[in-house]
């Protein structure tokens, strides 16, 4: 496992969400009052762009489909066996970071 910074926490207050590519994928990041989460960005849905949804809580809409999904699991809201990936997320030397596998090889 790999620390992958995203952005410096000083630029990124609660309230905040945002995308950010990492090898090639869309992530997602929001600060919430409960926390520092991070998701696969794109919807399972249609492909649409998680980090710009309405978030209630835990609970980001997307905004194309309304499809709904939990920032803690990236568990669907309805269908639990629907995910999107989520990611650890730390904060090193004042940069936000997620957790990132190493490359097969």
């Amino acid at each position: 496992m790999r620390f992958v910074p995203l952005v410096a926490v000083t630029d990124f207050p609660p309230g905040s969400a945002g995308e950010y590519v990492v090898e090639g994928r869309i992530i997602a990041l929001f600060h919430r009052e409960e926390g520092l989460f991070a998701v696969e960005g794109m919807c399972l849905h249609a492909g649409g762009p998680i980090a710009r949804g309405a978030v209630q809580g835990c609970l980001v809409t997307c905004p194309w489909h309304g499809w709904q999904y939990d920032l803690r699991s990236g568990e669907h809201a309805l269908n639990p066996r629907l995910k999107l990936q989520s990611f650890r997320t730390h904060v090193i030397d004042g940069m936000i970071c997620v957790e990132w596998p190493e490359a097969d090889g």
